[in-house]
């Protein structure tokens, strides 16, 4: 009965045959069962309650994984504490206001996760203020749909001028070459994940945004199973609606940035939904473990919160002909 570190992300659960120890397994919230290895997987970041169950129940940890499972909670403890001020101190030439500070701070901490300000409130200059902490020439991703792609290029030369802007447009031959061109940041939208797969699968990313990321909330969907196979050391959601209709729109969007982290989809399914008996989901329960589950990977605030960081509003009348 044994914890130890499998990568920088897992931890390998190992046991001989117990019915006891397997329901205990299939009980906790983010698990997988590899039957080749014949172990189940837990990902270090959301692992510090269950490894202290599994304790409980006699299971040694190894060293390399308690050290893991520390530093991930001190980092988590830092990115509460970050998320729950008005202001932080982050190193960026960006002109951020505080909140705005603390968002991005917050996404450096973390790694991956998602910024779900509401609309309005700088997600893309949030984004890039995280972009520029991981250093110039790094190769970054912006994937966005294709109206906001030229918003995007504005935004970077706009905030970053030294930065070299990629928009990804055109038809097959031109985008070839345009891959090819040496940029700080491509922009591409959602689409071309599927026509230019083998271009964006052949190497590894420093850091994906997504932007609007609803776009990516469906895991059946082709451009969402492009997406999951594609490398990258950060991954950042944009959005601010995360849960649009159901608050299973959040599984597919928080799998993409922290995989792993909420179980599978029918583990998922199991522990909130309410399912008829052809499978449909008929209503949603557990939602506070839930809500505590995403807390760590996740910042919101609306307008009446960050209210007193925000200029007043301007009024400017414009005439013209009609």
């Amino acid at each position: 009965m044994k914890i130890s570190l499998k990568n920088n992300n897992e931890l390998a659960i190992t046991f001989t045959y117990n019915e006891r120890l397997i329901a205990c397994m299939r009980d906790l919230p983010a698990r997988r069962y590899d039957a080749r290895s014949k172990a189940w997987y837990i990902p270090v970041q959301s692992a510090y309650e269950s490894v202290r169950l599994l304790e409980s129940k006699g299971f040694s940890v190894s060293g390399e994984a308690r050290q893991a499972l520390e530093d991930s909670e001190a980092i988590r403890k830092r990115a509460d504490e970050v998320k729950r001020a008005s202001d932080a101190v982050f190193d960026t030439s960006l002109p951020l206001f505080p909140y705005q500070r603390a968002g991005a701070c917050f996404l450096s901490l973390i790694g991956s996760g998602l910024l779900a300000d509401s609309v309005g409130l700088g997600k893309t200059l949030q984004a890039l203020a995280v972009i520029e902490t991981i250093g110039k020439g790094a190769r970054s991703l912006v994937l966005v749909p294709a109206v906001l792609k030229y918003q995007w290029e504005s935004e970077i030369k706009r905030f970053l001028p030294q930065w070299k802007a990629q928009v990804i447009d055109g038809n097959a031959m031109t985008r070839t070459e345009q891959w090819q061109e040496e940029a700080d940041i491509y922009i591409a939208n959602y689409e071309l994940l599927l026509r230019d797969n083998e271009r964006l699968s052949a190497f590894v990313w420093d850091i994906i945004v997504c932007d609007e990321a609803t776009r990516i909330s469906n895991i059946r969907a082709k451009t969402y199973k492009a997406l999951m196979k594609l490398k990258a050391r950060r991954r950042i959601a944009l959005t601010g609606t995360p849960v649009q209709n159901r608050p299973d729109d959040l599984f597919g969007i928080l799998n993409w940035t922290n995989p792993g982290m909420l179980g599978s989809f029918m583990n998922f399914i199991e522990r909130y939904c309410y399912r008829n008996q052809w499978g449909g989901v008929l209503g949603y329960h557990n939602l506070e473990e839930l809500a505590r589950r995403i807390e760590p990977f996740m910042i919101r605030r609306r307008k009446e919160d960050v209210l007193k960081d925000l200029p007043e509003k301007t009024i400017i009348d414009v005439t013209f002909k009609l």
